[in-house]
């Protein structure tokens, strides 16, 4: 029992730190793109698609490298608690 609790916590820290990265990396990119004289709105809109399409391809990667246990139940594709992403799929995909 104690260990379910330890690996949901530090799973919870780890997307926390996620999350921030992400918001931070956000932040540096806004603030470069407007250096470069790039408008908020076209920055924020080409962060938002390369960041959803980098976890897409991300995912989709994973899944087809692990389609043996995707591809007996495909609602586990979509299912963010089962799985994980794929590195070389996000530089793909994003």
């Amino acid at each position: 029992m104690t260990q379910i609790v330890v690996s949901s916590m530090i799973s919870s820290v780890f997307g926390t730190i996620n999350m921030l990265v992400m918001l931070i990396s956000l932040l540096i990119w806004v603030v470069k793109a407007r250096s470069m004289g790039i408008s908020l709105s076209t920055a924020c809109a080409l962060s938002a698609k390369v960041s959803f399409w980098g976890i897409a391809g991300s995912r989709g990667f994973h899944c087809l490298d692990y389609w043996g246990f995707y591809g007996s139940a495909l609602w586990k594709i979509v299912d963010p608690s089962v799985g994980g992403l794929s590195l070389w799929g996000a530089f793909v995909g994003g």
